[in-house]
């Protein structure tokens, strides 16, 4: 996930897929701040089960 958040800045790929799939430009940027968040709750979630 860490990856693919620095790909949604970086990556021309990426930018192209979200414009072709009808998404507006600022929409990559949104997701690619919230992956990092994200990811970073997916890898601690274990730590507040009992």
């Amino acid at each position: 996930m860490l990856f693919s958040a620095f790909g949604y800045f970086t990556n021309k790929e990426m930018k192209d897929t979200v414009v072709h799939l009808g998404f507006p430009c600022y929409f990559r940027l949104e997701v690619g701040a919230t992956l990092p968040n994200d990811s970073h709750k997916l890898l601690t979630m274990n730590k507040f089960r009992n």
